[in-house]
């Protein structure tokens, strides 16, 4: 049995999948561009310290500022996430599909967010038995 999620406790971005490589990538194509973090964040719109966190993955921009930083750099939304690499990958569209909607959960109220991790761990118990092994599915 697996044990039920914590919810009174701060929500740390590292839980979700690769913000730190979003962030290095945007360092990378920054610097290829021979731009500074200071100049960036002047044509972003935002200050020194917010691109510093995206860089180093203890901040995940949301998506209208992938979209600005994208368009200063004259690149796509894609590059910066690292989509045209990872499609390959058979798991991505599910992962960033689960990713997208966990991001917007954890947008919600903290009440509702409760409600819906409740829900989540409640399926799960239901799909597993008390050994912790997934229960054989009847195929028709």
């Amino acid at each position: 049995m697996s044990t039920p999620l914590r919810y009174n406790q701060p929500v740390k971005e590292k839980r979700y999948p690769a913000p730190e490589n979003v962030g290095r990538r945007i360092a990378d194509l920054r610097k290829k561009r021979g731009l500074s973090q200071v100049s960036m964040a002047k044509a972003v719109g935002i200050s020194q310290k917010a691109v510093s966190h995206y860089e180093r993955g203890s901040r995940t921009p949301p998506a209208s500022r992938v979209a600005k930083i994208a368009e200063v750099l004259g690149i796509s939304t894609d590059e910066i996430l690292g989509v045209e690499k990872a499609a390959k990958d058979p798991d991505l569209p599910q992962s960033v599909w689960t990713w997208k909607r966990l991001r917007r959960v954890m947008d919600l109220p903290t009440r509702a967010r409760k409600a819906v991790f409740n829900y989540i761990d409640l399926q799960h118990l239901k799909h597993t038995t008390a050994g912790g092994r997934e229960r054989r599915r009847k195929t028709a």
